[in-house]
């Protein structure tokens, strides 16, 4: 009887939490990357995004996905610190004050984003430059300004770096 009982509970645990995992909704589809790596960018107060490949756009305030199409512009109000958002589908801004995320539905060297102004180490303005993986934008508490992230996996860092940073004299091996 004991056991009837506790076979039942556990049974609807388990139903409990398969019921969680399969509705939550902030992490569905996202890439997951071996051995992450976090690069903080530097960008001003409005900037513009625009994706190659498959990428969905989550609100961070609420896990939910945001539509979207073409280049996401991106800004920060100082008024109410939060993050702004705006498409080619939508021409007002949706705001967070958690930010946003964007999100590599799953690892693929086709996709990509172009960020349309930002500093390169030792540069002294702004540029557009292209990045593999997922995007995170959110306030910075310090500054008051927003704070962009280029979140990938180890290997396609190295493939993005390296080239840049590697002496043309060295061997190949390094």
């Amino acid at each position: 009887m004991k056991l009837r009982k506790v076979t039942k509970g556990i049974l609807a645990f388990l139903f409990v939490l398969t019921g969680f995992f399969t509705f939550s909704d902030f992490k569905a589809n996202a890439a997951s990357y071996d051995d992450q790596v976090n690069v903080r960018l530097v960008v001003p107060e409005t900037f513009k995004l625009t994706p190659t490949g498959s990428y969905r756009l989550v609100n961070v305030d609420n896990g939910r996905s945001v539509d979207y199409r073409g280049s996401l512009e991106f800004r920060y109000s100082r008024t109410s610190n939060a993050i702004g958002v705006r498409s080619d589908l939508n021409n007002s801004y949706i705001y967070s004050g958690r930010g946003f995320r964007l999100e590599e539905r799953t690892p693929s060297s086709g996709n990509s984003v172009v960020v349309n102004q930002v500093r390169v180490a030792g540069a002294a303005s702004y540029t557009s430059n292209t990045y593999r993986g997922s995007m995170s934008v959110r306030v910075n508490e310090n500054d008051r300004r927003p704070r962009l992230h280029n979140e990938l996996g180890i290997e396609d860092y190295l493939k993005g770096v390296v080239p840049r940073e590697a002496i043309a004299s060295w061997p190949i091996e390094a």
